[in-house]
């Protein structure tokens, strides 16, 4: 999740080569009230203002998404949604041009003609949510990564191009990969993500549907029966599966699952508990974490501090990985052998992520804090200790966790993890245990040799506003995206590093110790981005589709389906989005876009299109929202063209609605 702002857009002028005309062709379930809805669905605030005024902001996705899933008639959300969505629109009829249902039957009306077909039409130059990367240990081209409403994606090129691979009628979901160190072909697809609300019933997320297995290095994926659940419904801990991990020596699978570490001895046909609690908790209250170092020495587990199980949260470790073997070594109570100097008191830490050096002899932990990043007197929003493994001594680096110099932006500056932990992430570099590279809203290398701030941190992505001196141009890092939620350095390469963020997958283009470091979107063809809306021209000269996407703004494809570019006009959390008719003088014709962000406000986007040089140029882009209602709307902007009418534009803001007669010239 990004700032929620309108960044920098990139449109100025297209061309778009050849226009194109499009030819339009004309069980018993138990449901979930609005009150189960929001019970299992809102994380509890920790209790300062900022995670106050975020649950808040969750509040209202959650009740957005309600009233557009909910039967209207019974008020409830069937549980089995997702299976009516598909049967109903497997069946909607494709009808040719004259057909009229009010004179059915009455020879020339026309009648059906085939069921419903869908064609993709993109993007394929601009990806979403990615929150995992696996890189093939024995060829580095190889890769498999998805989307957390994407499914699984393959690259056999290092990212310059993917294909999707799941199943086409398996859930889309791809939250955590895992290659087996044993049997390379062999990988793990962990599904859902504890963040997002597509579907719930018991806890916030986006459900998965257990774990898929592959034996051909990825090209194809199969469900473990064993991990699977009933679809739509909270009810088994391979729902939410938040990291894997396969032991180099035994082959065991390590599954962070929700609130538990499960572990399969047998490639996944049976699983065991071996750390673990009865007691339930919410979404952000069951983050868990695995990690094994490569020579196989330990196992490294972490569960939140915001599990409401006392005994249950901290980092554990193990040297067998079984039920009764594991020992917690930080997170305990004070004055305990598992308590750590300077650790926050229970209640007052968060998500836990982990990373080991290439020696296997470190642990980095990274934690949630509790802190605020925002306000008058800013903080980072994590904690980071070293454990020492040989000699189990420990070390408080928080000093180190990201604060630049002279600099304080919300959501950018001091180190910010958005919605209690969405965006962590962290690496060591393999040939230097002191530098290493933490992810949050943005990207900073740190160096834990410095002491000056100026030279302990150096951002590598994210934001750029701030770090580059044009930071209206630049609001966002050069080729790359905010919201880190993977870092990945390429084996056998100490100095190339993959990112996994709301922006699909991102290598590095220079040294990873470069002053600027420049960056490439690896995002050919991965299908993930996440349409909140979309809408076409109301008119049928040409075939124009706008959408607004979840943190990747609002994009416009100008010659679909035989073109599945897609190009963006706005940045932020994109939300409604609409096409004016055109206006026709000559070889000159005119038209407006409008684009909406969350919370409330509206951009008007002129433009020219020349028909006979077949180019699109911009006359002006402005914010048109009403005055005093930016930032203060519903989650997802409501906005509505009028077809018959473009002049008409409508616009919801929580319980009133606006209307505008003037649309292509109305201020704010």
């Amino acid at each position: 999740m990004s700032l929620k702002l309108q960044g920098v857009r990139l449109l100025v002028l297209m061309a778009i080569g050849a226009v194109f005309f499009l030819h339009r062709t004309p069980p018993k379930v138990d449901d979930i009230s609005l009150k189960v809805f929001l019970k299992a669905n809102l994380a509890k605030a920790t209790g300062d203002d900022e995670e106050e005024q975020e649950a808040d902001f969750t509040k209202e996705r959650i009740l957005h998404e309600f009233e557009m899933l909910r039967n209207p008639v019974t008020g409830t959300i069937p549980r089995n949604i997702h299976a009516i969505e598909r049967e109903a629109a497997s069946k909607i009829p494709d009808r040719n041009p004259e057909y009229n249902p009010l004179l059915s039957g009455i020879t020339g009306t026309g009648s059906i003609n085939t069921q419903n077909n869908y064609v993709s039409v993109g993007p394929n130059n601009q990806a979403g949510r990615s929150r995992t990367l696996g890189i093939d240990r024995r060829n580095t081209n190889i890769m498999i990564t998805g989307g957390t409403t994407g499914g699984i994606f393959r690259s056999t090129n290092a990212g310059a191009s993917w294909t999707f691979v799941s199943g086409e009628n398996d859930i889309r979901s791809c939250n955590a990969v895992a290659q087996d160190p044993i049997n390379p072909d062999t990988w793990y697809c962990g599904t859902g993500e504890a963040y997002f609300v597509e579907s719930a019933q018991d806890i916030a997320g986006t459900f998965g549907h257990g774990i898929f297995k592959s034996t051909d290095n990825g090209v194809t994926w199969s469900k473990l029966t064993t991990t699977e659940g009933n679809q739509n419904q909270f009810d088994n801990p391979f729902d939410l599966v938040h990291r894997i991990a396969v032991h180099p020596t035994t082959g065991y699978v390590y599954a962070a699952a929700h609130r538990r570490i499960m572990r399969s001895k047998d490639g996944g046909a049976t699983w065991e508990q071996v750390l673990g609690s009865t007691t339930t908790s919410t979404a952000l209250g069951g983050l868990t974490e695995v990690i094994i170092p490569s020579n196989g020495s330990k196992i490294y587990a972490a569960v939140t501090g915001e599990n409401p199980d006392r005994n249950l949260v901290g980092v554990w470790e193990s040297a067998t990985g079984d039920a009764s073997s594991w020992k917690r070594i930080a997170g305990g109570v004070s004055g305990q052998p598992d308590s750590v100097a300077g650790w926050r008191a229970y209640k007052k830490w968060g998500r836990i992520v982990l990373a080991l050096n290439s020696t296997n002899d470190k642990l980095f932990v990274l934690y949630k804090n509790g802190d605020s990043a925002s306000g008058p007197s800013p903080r980072p929003e994590a904690d980071l200790f070293r454990y020492n493994i040989s000699n189990s001594t420990w070390d408080n680096l928080s000093g180190f966790v990201p604060d630049e110099p002279n600099f304080n932006l919300a959501g950018i500056d001091p180190y910010s993890t958005q919605f209690n932990g969405f965006d962590m992430s962290i690496a060591v570099k393999p040939d230097n245990d002191n530098m290493l590279f933490i992810g949050g809203t943005v990207l900073e290398r740190v160096d834990l040799t410095q002491t000056l701030p100026a030279k302990k941190f150096r951002r590598m992505g994210g934001y750029g506003k701030g770090f580059f001196p044009d930071s209206e141009n630049n609001f966002i890092y050069p080729d790359h995206h905010p919201d880190i939620h993977g870092i990945y350095f390429l084996p056998g390469n100490n100095d190339v590093l993959y990112t996994a963020s709301d922006g699909g997958i991102h290598k590095t283009a220079t040294s990873v110790l470069a002053d600027t470091v420049r960056w490439q979107p690896r995002d050919s063809m991965l299908q993930t981005l996440q349409y909140q809306f979309v809408n076409i021209s109301p008119e049928t000269d040409f075939d124009f589709i706008i959408g607004g996407a979840q943190d990747n703004g609002t994009l416009i494809n100008l010659n679909a389906p035989l073109s599945q570019e897609h190009i963006q006009i706005g940045g932020g959390d994109g939300a409604a989005a609409a096409i004016s008719n055109f206006t026709k003088n000559g070889t000159t014709w005119k038209q407006s876009w409008y684009s909406t962000i969350s919370q409330g406000s509206i951009y008007r986007d002129n433009i020219s299109l020349n028909t006979s040089t077949s180019s699109i140029s911009e006359d002006s882009y402005t914010e048109i929202t009403p005055t005093g209602l930016g930032g203060k709307g519903q989650w997802l902007t409501l906005i509505v063209n009028d077809p018959d009418s473009s002049q008409d534009l409508y616009y919801n803001n929580h319980n009133k609605l606006y209307r505008t007669t003037n649309a292509t010239t109305v201020t704010s």
